[in-house]
């Protein structure tokens, strides 16, 4: 575990640095989190960020993935 840790002192961990992570994975583990479907699914939420910035969209954010199967539900 020290040598994941030291890939990442100086500068902000990647979402492969967190997942890969052995106390984040027993913790998905146990609240039955898939990590690649979360790995997935915050890749597209970061896809439709990116997007918004690049066109400089502005207004109400709308809910994506699990919030939004939440809210309808």
């Amino acid at each position: 575990m020290m040598i994941n840790l030291m890939r990442w002192y100086h500068r902000e961990p990647t979402l492969e640095d967190i997942l890969s992570d052995s106390i984040v994975r027993d913790v998905m583990e146990a609240d039955g989190v898939d990590p690649q479907e979360l790995a997935a699914m915050l890749r597209e939420m970061a896809g439709h960020l990116n997007a918004a910035q690049r066109s400089g969209a502005r207004g109400k954010p709308r809910r994506i993935g699990c919030q939004a199967e939440r809210a309808s539900g």
